[in-house]
């Protein structure tokens, strides 16, 4: 497939919206990618917006055929107090209230017979941005955007951690996580389950309708803002659109098994509610809600996370992955981790040399402070 071959193309998604399906889906087929590029999540994404947002379908075409997309969030404004730019946000739409939805695993969904000597097609020249923002990049995406492109630069906004338990790991260990930990933890968990047993057997239920699916998340929603509040104060931002996000993603979704609702039990007790995401590479832990007790033998994150590991370990998939955030739960329960970054890609402008130069001279000053004192 030659690089000179491919044309470059924007479709409207709301005015468009079956075309840009049927180019996702056409797509997806034959891509490697995770839950979150999926139409399932991209899909439902767009269906909870509206043309009000400013998002455009990007996808470039060899030979009649499609062979990659994305989607784009436009936005204008100043950044850095003085300079102006035109920016576009992967995937996104750069409203930090409808951006809480965290998408992770970001990127372009790329068909695999698009050879690499042709990635630099993937950002051709367009005058509906100056920068691109791509958040929490999948580890397969990072060399999209950090070959060298002649004409764009790319800087690291940051670098988010994820953990992940490798499932192999816990098979041959006979389907039981404990064992791997470290002696504190095995301690701790054993207590817990222990004090939990007193109420009942430990179970697990995964929802299987959308009825059950949407009460089990409603739970696990009060009982997650109110783990919030109590943490960050009554005014925590709770965002309306990821919970209509959400809410709609699992009425369309927990049927076909991609979308897990778990509810964990100690006898007729919830210990906890727990929200997964499920494709052939894994189990994506998303979000949970816990009953916290007053006691402090009581651990009801370690155990629900411990009864899933294994029970997931038990259904032959390969990991159970905590995602993004570097809780100490996490860490203590994993078996290895990664990283997402978040890059910004730049046109060669001036105005960006110059912000960059300045931002190198400020970073410069505060290191010599701080070696002087």
């Amino acid at each position: 497939m030659e690089q000179d071959v491919i044309s470059f193309h924007q479709l409207n998604p709301f005015l468009e919206f079956n075309q840009t399906k049927s180019i996702w889906l056409g797509i997806e087929k034959n891509a490697v990618h995770s839950y979150y590029l999926s139409w399932a999540w991209m899909g439902n994404w767009l269906e909870c917006l509206s043309e009000q947002d400013k998002v455009v379908f990007v996808f470039g075409i060899c030979r009649s055929k499609p062979v990659f997309c994305y989607f784009l969030g436009l936005t204008k404004g100043f950044d850095s107090k003085f300079i102006y730019s035109k920016r576009a946000y992967l995937n996104g739409t750069g409203d930090p209230s409808k951006d809480a939805i965290s998408i992770e695993h970001n990127g372009i969904l790329i068909d695999q017979v698009f050879k690499d000597d042709n990635r630099r097609s993937i950002f051709q020249k367009t005058d509906c941005w100056d920068e691109m923002v791509a958040r929490s990049l999948c580890a397969t995406q990072i060399e999209h955007f950090t070959a060298k492109l002649t004409d764009f630069h790319c800087r690291i906004e940051n670098e988010n951690k994820a953990f992940y338990v490798d499932l192999d790991q816990v098979r041959d260990s006979k389907n039981d996580l404990l064992p791997l930990l470290s002696k504190n933890k095995r301690s701790q968990i054993r207590r817990s389950l222990k004090a939990y047993e007193q109420d009942g057997p430990l179970r697990i239920e995964i929802a299987r309708t959308p009825e059950d699916a949407g009460t089990s998340f409603l739970n696990l929603q009060l009982l997650l803002h109110k783990r919030q509040k109590q943490k960050y104060g009554p005014d925590y931002p709770i965002s309306d659109f990821a919970t209509r996000f959400h809410q709609r993603l699992i009425s369309d979704n927990c049927s076909n098994g991609s979308v897990d609702l778990v509810t964990v039990y100690a006898g007729n007790n919830v210990i906890g509610h727990l929200y997964n995401f499920v494709d052939d590479e894994g189990v994506y832990f998303n979000q949970c809600g816990f009953v916290y007790r007053p006691e402090n033998v009581y651990r009801p994150g370690l155990v629900c996370h411990l009864m899933l590991i294994n029970h997931y370990a038990a259904l032959g998939y390969k990991k159970y992955d905590f995602m993004m955030g570097e809780m100490a739960y996490k860490k203590s329960l994993s078996s290895d981790s990664y990283t997402m970054p978040t890059y910004r890609l730049r046109q060669n402008k001036m105005r960006f040399k110059v912000e960059d130069r300045a931002r190198q001279i400020k970073q410069f000053m505060m290191k010599s402070f701080e070696d002087m004192g």
